[in-house]
């Protein structure tokens, strides 16, 4: 994506909304999105205007296909891999932090109804978005007691 295109993006809309087809993960075509996100990581302005800004959606797959398929599961822990701030950018009331936890911690088996997650791998996940939400809001300028904030409500999402 043209450093152009992202930003007109960037500068037209108040929310980034990642729309993640099938078609693009089954021919990885998804480097549009790194370099958004890559772009938004980079630029102090726009890591201000879309903190808690940022929600994800796979289009076209079955709910199994998302929870349990290679593809989403991939795209996820590269998305986490080179961006290490993901907490700090998606909403936190939606299904985004599922997504991103879920699809990064799980071993892709059920229980019960809902997917397991590796409590070793969580908690080291937990660790390191955390660390890199407050380092964003240090970067772009927020006080501790923002960061907090922003901290608790990551708790409170996943009942901690």
């Amino acid at each position: 994506m043209a450093t152009d295109d992202i930003e007109e993006y960037l500068e037209n809309h108040n929310y980034i909304a990642l729309r993640v087809s099938k078609e693009e993960l089954e021919q990885g075509i998804t480097g549009r999105y790194f370099d958004l996100l890559s772009f938004v990581g980079q630029h102090k302005e726009y890591a201000g205007k879309f903190c808690g800004e940022f929600a994800l959606e796979f289009a076209g797959f079955t709910p199994q296909e998302i929870w349990q398929g290679k593809e989403t599961r991939s795209f996820i822990r590269r998305l986490n891999a080179q961006f290490p701030f993901m907490f700090y950018l998606a909403e936190k009331q939606g299904e985004t932090l599922k997504f991103l936890t879920i699809l990064e911690c799980s071993d892709g088996k059920l229980q019960g109804d809902n997917m397991a997650l590796n409590q070793e791998k969580f908690e080291k996940y937990l660790k390191t978005q955390l660390e890199g939400l407050i380092n964003m809001c240090q970067w772009v300028g927020y006080s501790p007691e923002d960061a907090q904030i922003m901290v608790d409500q990551v708790y409170k999402y996943f009942g901690i």
